[in-house]
């Protein structure tokens, strides 16, 4: 039975660990900890600029299904994440 001590106070310290960081690094109460662990965080809505928006409606206007490699070099040249162009 030493093993299964063992593993429970591993456990625990982990635990113990895991919480301490989330409260010294992240919400400052029990409250907003135990919100942060059930919800995902979003990343901020990208703002396009009026430069962005017309090359990205250009783009658009001559292939509406754009390969990936597509995607890639557009995003690249706006200076955007592939994702945030995948997305738009």
């Amino acid at each position: 039975m030493v093993i299964g001590k063992n593993q429970n106070i591993l456990f625990y310290f982990m635990l113990f660990f895991f919480f301490y960081y989330r409260l010294k690094n992240g919400p400052t109460n029990l409250h907003e900890l135990v919100t942060d662990l059930n919800t995902k965080k979003r990343k901020r809505r990208t703002s396009f600029t009026p430069q962005a928006l017309e090359r990205l409606n250009d783009a658009f206007e001559l292939n509406t299904h754009p390969s990936g490699v597509d995607m890639s070099a557009l995003a690249q040249q706006l200076n955007y994440d592939r994702e945030v162009i995948r997305v738009w």
